[in-house]
Order: C-alpha cells, then structure tokens, then sequence
C-alpha cells in the first residue's frame, strides 16, 4: 500500500441530499490521481506567484480525471473560512479582525493575515468530499481504499460548465457529480453500437 497523501483520508461515503441535475453534457470519467495539496500551489507542487492578501493556504485535494475525450484536473477544498461582511462590528473592534480579500482575518506576530475558519464552511467542504466518495465507490466508499478505486477504474459522472463569473474569465469548471448508474451504461452500449454503424 503507497504512503503518499491522497487527500481522502478519513472520508467516509455519504450520500447528499442535493439532488439537482442541470441541462447539459455530461462525461464519465475515471479517478487517475489525486493527492493532497494546497491553494498556494500549481498541480506540480510549484508555488504560485499570484498576490495574496492572506498568508494562509486553504488545504485541498487535487484530483485528476480522465476519459476518452481527454482530462480535467479539478480540487476539492478541505476548509471554508468566514467572510469580513459577515462579522459583526463589536467582535471585530474586540478582536481585532482585518479585512483579507474579502475574508476575516486575524493578525500573527508576523503581522500576517491568518483568515479565520468558518466550521459551517468547512463542513460544507466535507459534505462534498463525501458526496464525491458516495459517487465514486457507492455506500461503502472510503478515502481509505482511493488508490483501490483507481486501479478498479470506478466511473463517475462528471457534468463540466463555463465560468460566467467575473472572476472565472471563461475557464471550464465542474458543477456536480453524479453516480455512474445502469442506465448510463445502456446509454454508453446504444453510443458505441450507433458510432460502429456509422463508422
């Protein structure tokens, strides 16, 4: 068994209750890696050049997808931290609190701006990361058992979209998982059996 980090580690599959399926294409996808990272770094582990207001990474699990169209490299954040228009007035005079980007955040000895970490956020990062797991390997999912999944080839379907947002500038992004179910594979069978006729 590798010791290398692959960023599931303790999660345990659980399904969400969000059940929402957007118009679209969508593609099944196979799990080719993943590892544990953070936001300061590229998917080689170099470290980012871009500015920050903020001196603390947000750790995140950096997973690579792939199927006969190509790949997409996607990551799963680990923690959510609060925002500075969320606070109120009275603890931040109390405690201090600095705006970072957006973020609340609190000054180290350093005079760093250490963004302050919302449970709420975090346990939303979780829940997907479980969703992910529930999508990928079923009920009894487990980070555990990643690189099992790997070397299976467990398919999970991935719906890819368009950032609108300003702050996207176009690139494609991931906007939900879903299981790989019997009916996609007779999707897939109908696919192969129409594309060997016209070929």
């Amino acid at each position: 068994m590798s010791t290398v980090k692959t960023g599931f580690e303790g999660i345990k599959a659980e399904k969400s209750s969000a059940n929402v399926l957007l118009p679209g294409s969508e593609h099944y996808v196979r799990l080719m890696w993943s590892k544990l990272t953070n936001s300061f770094v590229d998917h080689k582990g170099v470290a980012s050049e871009k500015d920050r207001e903020w001196a603390d990474p947000t750790p995140q699990v950096l997973v690579q997808f792939g199927s006969e169209n190509g790949v997409m490299m996607h990551r799963f954040n680990k923690k959510g931290y609060k925002s500075f228009d969320e606070m109120d007035e009275k603890v931040i005079e109390a405690k201090n609190i600095v705006n970072a980007g957006g973020y609340a955040a609190i000054l180290d000895e350093d005079d760093d701006k250490l963004r302050i970490e919302d449970p709420e956020k975090t346990e939303a990062c979780s829940n997907i990361l479980k969703d992910f797991m529930f999508k990928l390997a079923g009920p009894d999912g487990d980070g555990a058992n990643v690189e099992k999944y790997i070397a299976e080839k467990n398919i999970v379907v991935m719906k890819l979209e368009k950032d609108s947002s300003a702050e996207g500038n176009g690139r494609t992004i991931v906007k939900y998982f879903r299981e790989y179910s019997d009916q996609d594979v007779e999707q897939e069978l109908e696919t192969a059996s129409s594309e060997s006729l016209e070929g």
